[in-house]
């Protein structure tokens, strides 16, 4: 090699060391957990280049870490940005976490980059519940709309939560409007950066995180949930004191048959699930069972009657009244089921499908999936005649329904505030669980002026 070809090698490789610097960049920073909110907590981030090396301890010396270096998987379908996860051993609890991130490439030809270490970044561990008491705040659909390239609504809403403190956070699905979009996948993110970065979220995935990706690779390859050796994250189940959380799924990743067939195995799984949390010979009882998922069995505009009827919801459409989760959730006393889809607050009465109709028959939907009307009223609880908690929570940012789209308001299944006004909410809003022992208070916030727009307590026997 001639001194002139040398030098011009010289020059390509500071022109590719400098521009690695330039475009060099560590974002979007999440926590999930493989399990609860102290064990299988997991940190994902992107990167630009394929290594990254990850130090954290619960001091500024970073007393875990450096670590060995991180090897990143593609993030989209094009390799140009990778993502990188860690998952921690068992945290203390009520401890801060630092940590700090630095991206690497040990495959770059004629120099190996190696960026600078992030600043600090903290995360705050949950509470622990040993003494049955913890937090946890719930809500969904932050999307934008279809043209939409800003998110300013779930930016403010975002920034609310962020202020908040709960041992971990629900999110029931429709996180962008088009999953298979790296554009809106990246503004959302961006969007709400300053949460994300410091909240254990868990996941329900919904109807827009399908659109463009109909396999739901990218939902899956971006996020960390529980797999409860079902080898899926899309239905899961953790436990957190004297609560179990489980969470499913409401979209199909197949064809109509196939769909068939996994929500069957799904619902052979939940049963097992309730069985065991609510079961009457269970060693592992608990006080407190609470479901997510993203589409409600009820609720007041166009979505009523998804879940419930004939009638064909989102292609590829499938005949959900066929999924019959509500008489398992009556059957074992489920205590709170948190729903998203529609884009505003709803809180349910007591639902008691079992025995509450005329002449002590189950209530019955008809062909738009409208649930025949209870003769006996039944109080919040789970016990085999109290009813199930059902909220829908759809305010994280999307377009608010109107008043003139609530077609299904004056539904029985939908409660009044003191003033006799049904409780369907349209704001920006998130709702706060507090869990002590035998009693739960639901209280739910407007994120714009902070203000509590509905609050419950209910009182385990």
């Amino acid at each position: 090699m001639t001194f002139k070809t040398k030098a011009c090698t010289f020059v390509i490789c500071l022109v590719i060391f400098f521009s690695i610097q330039a475009v060099a960049e560590i974002d979007h920073i999440r926590f999930g957990s493989k399990n609860n909110p102290l064990q299988g907590v997991t940190i994902t981030w992107r990167a630009n280049h394929s290594c990254c090396n990850f130090k954290w301890g619960y001091t500024t010396d970073y007393e875990n870490g450096p670590l060995p270096t991180i090897k990143g998987r593609i993030e989209f379908r094009r390799k140009n940005s990778y993502l990188f996860d860690y998952t921690f051993p068992d945290l203390e609890p009520s401890r801060t976490i630092h940590f700090a991130l630095q991206e690497c490439n040990k495959t770059t030809d004629c120099t190996q980059y190696t960026g600078q270490w992030t600043a600090d970044y903290t995360f705050q561990t949950a509470s622990g519940a040993e003494a049955n008491k913890f937090t946890f705040i719930a809500g969904g659909d932050s999307r934008a709309e279809v043209f939409a390239s800003k998110m300013p609504r779930w930016q403010a809403v975002s920034q609310a939560l962020e202020n908040t403190t709960a041992d971990f956070y629900i999110f029931c699905g429709d996180l962008f409007f088009n999953g298979g979009s790296k554009k809106k996948c990246n503004s959302w993110f961006d969007y709400g950066k300053n949460f994300l970065s410091q909240k254990l979220i868990y996941f329900s995935v919904g109807n827009h995180e399908r659109i463009g990706d109909p396999t739901l690779s990218n939902f899956l390859n971006q996020f960390t949930a529980p797999t409860n050796g079902n080898c899926t994250k899309l239905y899961y189940s953790f436990e957190y004191g004297n609560a179990a959380f489980i969470f499913l799924n409401t979209e199909t990743t197949h064809s109509k048959k196939k769909f068939a067939e996994e929500l069957e195995k799904q619902t052979e799984w939940l049963t097992e699930q309730l069985k065991k949390y609510r079961g009457p010979c269970s060693p592992n009882k608990k006080e407190w069972v609470i479901v997510s998922f993203h589409k409600p069995f009820f609720t007041v505009g166009s979505h009523q009657g998804e879940m419930t009827s004939k009638r064909l919801s989102i292609v590829p459409s499938y005949d959900y009244s066929k999924i019959w989760w509500k008489n398992l959730f009556d059957e074992y006393g489920v205590d709170v089921i948190i729903n998203g889809h529609s884009h505003l607050y709803m809180r349910s009465v007591p639902i008691l499908l079992k025995g509450t109709g005329p002449n002590e028959q189950d209530i019955t939907f008809d062909k738009k999936g409208i649930p025949s009307k209870p003769v006996k009223e039944v109080q919040y609880g789970k016990e085999k005649n109290e009813g199930r908690l059902e909220i829908v929570t759809g305010g994280f940012g999307v377009k608010l329904l109107t008043e003139k789209k609530l077609k299904y308001k004056d539904q029985w299944y939908v409660a009044r505030d003191k003033n006799c006004k049904p409780l369907t909410i349209m704001e920006f809003h998130y709702c706060t669980f507090n869990i002590d022992e035998k009693k739960l208070e639901l209280i739910v916030r407007e994120t714009e002026c902070d203000t509590i727009i509905d609050q419950l307590t209910i009182q385990h026997k």
